[in-house]
């Protein structure tokens, strides 16, 4: 397992929420580290955030005129495991996007966040899609 094998399963990735589910490419926001967010500086808020945490995409959505979260993707060369999971729902709680996906090359997943816990949602929708469901 490379970085380079990761950073090819993320760039496909890129490739395909821009032309197949419609992504707004300027609001995807690729290897950053939590405390530099867009979200955390138009609110002010950097008290606490980890230096050391690095997301691997986050896409963004408008809401009331105000950047938001609304996707958080994790892409890894081998399939999910616990730990890697457990990083993604871990970094999600400074975070706080509703959706978070799994991406590998052999399995892709979306989970929405409820009160119940994760909601398994199956393959990935538009992105109109996913924001409506936000207002549902």
């Amino acid at each position: 397992m490379s970085n380079l094998t990761e950073e090819r399963i993320r760039q496909d990735l890129i490739d395909r929420l821009v032309w197949k589910w419609n992504f707004p490419s300027r609001l995807l926001i690729k290897e950053r580290a939590i405390h530099q967010l867009p979200h955390f500086h138009q609110e002010g808020l950097k008290e606490g955030l980890p230096k050391d945490r690095r997301i691997d995409l986050l896409a963004y959505h408008w809401q009331k005129e105000r950047l938001m979260p609304l996707v958080l993707f994790e892409c890894k060369y081998a399939k999910p495991d616990k730990k890697a999971f457990q990083q993604l729902v871990g970094y999600n709680h400074w975070i706080q996007a509703p959706y978070l996906a799994w991406v590998s090359l052999e399995h892709e997943g979306l989970y929405r966040i409820s009160k119940e816990g994760l909601i398994y949602l199956g393959a990935f929708q538009p992105f109109e899609d996913l924001c409506k469901l936000l207002t549902d």
